[in-house]
């Protein structure tokens, strides 16, 4: 492997465990789940994409406000689909955590 690639693995997979430290501890098990069948950049992505969602889950859905990411998988059952519907329709346009709005579309 050339060094490029492996130097830009190694950047992305510890941006991917920094961002896994703030994640719920169950999220791990995703990781290893999908290791073999995705590569760095795909991990680091789903890890953004999951810190989004548990961020927006504890500012805003009635039963995580408060919460951290201490919470069990068990908690996800808490969750509507009316309300994944909501997530989806705030990740459309979301400011991040340094005050950039981000427009996602499909």
């Amino acid at each position: 492997m050339n060094k490029f690639i492996n130097d830009r693995d190694i950047s992305t997979r510890e941006k991917q465990q920094k961002i896994q430290k703030v994640l719920p501890k169950f999220c791990a098990h995703f990781f290893v789940g999908i290791s073999t069948t995705t590569t760095e950049l795909t991990r680091l992505n789903y890890a953004h994409d999951l810190k989004i969602f548990f961020e927006y889950l504890f500012k805003n859905h009635q039963y995580f406000i408060g919460k951290d990411s201490s919470i069990d998988v068990i908690c996800l059952d808490n969750i509507l689909a009316i309300e994944i519907e909501a997530f989806l329709d705030y990740i459309s346009f979301y400011e991040n955590e340094d005050g950039k709005i981000i427009k996602n579309s499909e």
